[in-house]
């Protein structure tokens, strides 16, 4: 999903950081989750702003949000999970921030 700058070289980062793969493997998703939200609102990666994460907040918590691949979700997410996928966000935009 071209819509997440440097994911791949996040990843990778992680790794280097002695990460899990299973840790690894979950931010991919919940990171890849929120693209495919972003892809579905049709908001560029440069748009994103407070509203724009208080409206993924939202979505994740609905019945209508769909996974990385673009299933509708199932379950509703529990609030651990929410707070995993928010937290894997915040790593991404840290890095992000900190490569310049």
């Amino acid at each position: 999903m071209d819509n997440l700058p440097l994911l791949n070289k996040f990843l990778s980062y992680l790794r280097k950081k002695n990460y899990s793969e299973e840790t690894v493997y979950n931010y991919e998703r919940d990171l890849r989750t929120f693209g495919t939200f972003l892809k579905d609102k049709n908001i560029r990666f440069q748009e994103i702003d407070n509203n724009i994460i208080n409206d993924y907040k939202s979505y994740l918590v609905s019945t209508g949000r769909k996974t990385m691949r673009g299933k509708e979700g199932i379950k509703v997410l529990n609030r651990f999970s929410i707070n995993r996928m928010l937290s894997a966000l915040r790593a991404y935009s840290k890095y992000l921030i900190n490569i310049g």
